[in-house]
């Protein structure tokens, strides 16, 4: 049996790319992980899965992470530390240790370039949308190394709805999504397709982009969905691109910029997600059933 390495296997992503892989029964699969004692690390260990250490910013350590390994799964967290510099050297290093690894065969996951479209964005340093550049920077690293690889470009979390950008109850007892996108239709993903399409390209040994995506909405079908799930009456409020910017916490400008490049490069952005494709492929689930699955966090 070949084994595949996952990073971030702890995370969201790195989780349900393990739960993917696992459900195949045909791979062995290590757990890359930076403590290997946390109690998500022990759990992953019960299922079968070998765990190791790793440290994104050690290309040394990461290479014995993936000795013997036929293919990995690379995924690397901006929001730990907002930096896209960081994030641009940690996936190098991925990138490199693959690579001295001997490893065959590597999904990427990552996002697009907002600097290939000329709009009236505004910059952030070099970047428009940080997490979203760097992450395309090493995509074209990738290429450069000539590992064959799958650029996974994935999309807004439907997770989200759950944590930072949950709907919250105004003062008159109705639930309010708070997003700059007035009423331009936007991919939404489960990190749970996220892992299917990661095994699916792991399992395939695509090389390329693969565009995954769960649903397109506007934040008017998303909430309507969701008063109809939830039994609650859910609405939104679409802020203007500045004044989203002056919220003040941590990260407002890019999530400003990001919701502002999904708003002007709607179609563009939309028409790489084959939905039909996807169901077929992956086996996507929509945003309703996802919210069905979800009602209790959403609720919360």
């Amino acid at each position: 049996m070949k084994t595949i390495a996952v990073c971030g296997a702890t995370g969201m992503q790195g989780g349900n790319v393990v739960t993917a892989l696992l459900a195949t029964k045909d791979y062995k699969v290590r757990a890359v992980t930076r403590n290997t004692s946390s109690e998500k690390a022990k759990a992953l260990q019960e299922k079968g899965v070998e765990v190791v250490e790793g440290d994104f910013d050690d290309v040394e350590k990461m290479v014995a992470a993936f000795g013997g390994c036929h293919g990995a799964f690379l995924v690397t967290n901006f929001w730990e530390h907002c930096n896209a510099a960081k994030e641009l050297q940690q996936g190098k290093n991925l990138a490199d240790a693959c690579s001295q690894a001997g490893v065959k065969h590597v999904v990427w996951s990552t996002l697009a370039d907002t600097r290939e479209q000329n709009d009236e964005i505004p910059m952030l340093g070099e970047y428009k949308v940080p997490h979203f550049d760097a992450k395309a920077e090493v995509s074209k690293y990738l290429d450069e190394l000539k590992l064959p690889t799958a650029h996974l470009v994935t999309t807004f979390y439907s997770e989200n709805l759950l944590g930072i950008l949950a709907a919250k109850k105004g003062e008159d007892g109705v639930k309010r999504l708070i997003i700059p996108i007035g009423e331009s239709r936007f991919p939404v993903v489960s990190v749970g397709d996220i892992g299917k399409a990661a095994c699916h390209c792991l399992v395939k040994e695509i090389a390329g982009e693969l565009c995954i995506a769960s649903d397109k909405l506007t934040l008017s079908e998303m909430t309507k969905i969701m008063t109809e799930v939830t039994g609650e009456e859910t609405s939104y409020y679409s802020p203007s691109f500045e004044e989203y910017r002056s919220y003040g916490f941590p990260g407002c400008e890019e999530l400003a910029n990001m919701f502002q490049w999904y708003s002007v490069h709607t179609d563009m952005f939309c028409g790489k997600f084959d939905l039909e494709d996807l169901k077929e492929s992956v086996g996507i689930t929509d945003f309703r059933t996802w919210c069905e699955a979800n009602v209790d966090g959403l609720k919360g």
